[in-house]
């Protein structure tokens, strides 16, 4: 199988204090490693892929033959000047499924890995249907962050927003197309014109972008979610409390479309906690095409990390 890389800059200051360049001997050793997607910021990279357990790079599909159990590998690189922690969670349709790591079934996997060097997880998936699935991965750092200490730090914060996604089929079939053409619309939403924003992003008023790092449990906010597609896009939208999904207004899935060059709006309360927890939105684009070395495709959208409190 062909490599396959994709490139996109980073948006945020994430990891701004990690500075050091990749020459381009170096880069060539990236490529010569058998990496299959990276991103960079100021060329400082990470590099993410999905294997199966013979170690063949899953670029298209997971195969069909498998009924029970799905043995995979995720293995995460990384180039900055220092070691990282990671979170790993797993999807199908969208909904949250556990993985089969070190002998019980967990929600989130956290692996961490050196400045410099490779991590791989390996796990098994029991997936609920057979056939005619989106199995998708999202991985992020520092998964048990916390702004106790100082709530109100932005810059902090931002580094929380940007996310490595992976989104795979089963089978060949299209799995999620009657959901989408279905296209329920949700009762507490709004629809801004002539307004885009990239990603998604959460306000306790309309159309307002502050950066919100912290919220109450039980207060009722906004998520805007973006279309700079220049064409109408369906999307699914999701919530996880502590890493585990949660209902957004009684839905565990939300779908709709956002018209090009608009912005869709969606009101939604916070969830009950106990003590400070993270939460966060993600929204997966519809439709994406599953094609071998199409990164594009694997592209799940997220909020910036906030913290609900009690």
């Amino acid at each position: 199988m062909k490599k396959r890389f994709l490139i996109f800059w980073l948006t945020t200051t994430f990891l701004i204090s990690c500075s050091n360049s990749i020459d381009e001997e170096d880069f060539q050793q990236v490529q010569d490693n058998d990496l299959r997607n990276y991103s960079t910021e100021k060329q400082d990279i990470f590099a993410f892929g999905l294997y199966d357990d013979d170690r063949r790079i899953i670029d298209t599909y997971l195969s069909e033959n498998l009924k029970d159990t799905y043995p995979l590998e995720f293995e995460m690189e990384q180039y900055f000047d220092e070691d990282i922690d990671f979170g790993l969670l797993a999807f199908e349709n969208f909904e949250q499924i556990p993985f089969h790591y070190e002998g019980r079934d967990r929600n989130l996997i956290t692996y961490h890995v050196q400045s410099n060097k490779s991590e791989t997880v390996a796990f098994n998936l029991k997936l609920k249907a057979n056939v005619n699935s989106e199995i998708s991965f999202i991985s992020f750092t520092d998964p048990y962050h916390s702004f106790d200490s100082e709530p109100d730090n932005i810059e902090v914060a931002f580094q929380y927003e940007d996310i490595f996604s992976l989104r795979r089929a089963y089978s060949s079939s299209d799995p999620i197309e009657t959901k989408f053409l279905e296209n329920v619309e949700v009762s507490t939403s709004h629809l801004i014109e002539d307004n885009i924003i990239e990603g998604l992003i959460i306000d306790t008023e309309v159309g307002q972008y502050n950066y919100i790092t912290q919220l109450t449990s039980g207060e009722n906010a906004f998520i805007h979610i973006g279309n700079g597609y220049g064409e109408d896009v369906p999307y699914a939208l999701i919530a996880l409390k502590n890493w585990e999904q949660v209902d957004i207004n009684g839905e565990r899935v939300l779908y709709f479309t956002v018209p090009k060059d608009a912005t869709k709006v969606i009101q939604f309360e916070t969830p009950k906690v106990k003590s400070l927890e993270p939460f966060q939105f993600f929204a997966f684009p519809y439709p994406y095409e599953i094609e071998e070395g199409f990164y594009e495709a694997d592209r799940i959208y997220s909020s910036a990390r906030i913290f609900v409190s009690p």
